[in-house]
């Protein structure tokens, strides 16, 4: 954590919270990452990501997006105001082919809502692009 007392409002790394972190100070990694950053500071945060560099889209993939996907929903819960209607999009997007053109158009548009309905919940964020990611390389 920075503290601003040097007068003039500037993080410069001079003040910074020498006591050591509580917990885990970094990312707990679930899956495979590239290279991941996070705040300086941080304490007990964690980031789920499934690896998708250069390889081709498939359906084990997809499987396992939304697989981690469902999990992360079901922890998140009690953070999410309409979690019914949020199940409802998984169950939809599961249906959906990301290797067909017309299963590609509906699922990046139903991530996308159900991204936007779960006003921030943890983990859905990096898992939704995750898996925005996997429909735009199947895509070529």
């Amino acid at each position: 954590m920075f503290r601003r007392n040097n007068g003039n409002n500037s993080d410069q790394g001079q003040g910074r919270d020498n006591q050591g972190p509580q917990g885990n100070s970094g990312i707990i990694n679930n899956g495979v990452m590239g290279q991941a950053q996070n705040q300086p500071g941080a304490i007990a945060s964690s980031q789920s990501h499934v690896g998708l560099g250069g390889e081709t889209a498939d359906t084990a993939q997809w499987g396992q997006i939304l697989t981690a996907l469902d999990a992360t929903l079901t922890r998140a819960r009690s953070d999410i105001p309409d979690y019914e209607a949020v199940r409802a999009l998984l169950t939809t997007i599961r249906q959906q082919r990301p290797d067909e053109p017309d299963g590609r158009v509906v699922a990046q548009s139903l991530l996308r809502q159900l991204s936007d309905r779960c006003g921030g919940a943890p983990g859905v964020v990096s898992l939704v692009s995750s898996a925005l990611s996997l429909v735009a390389t199947a895509a070529g």
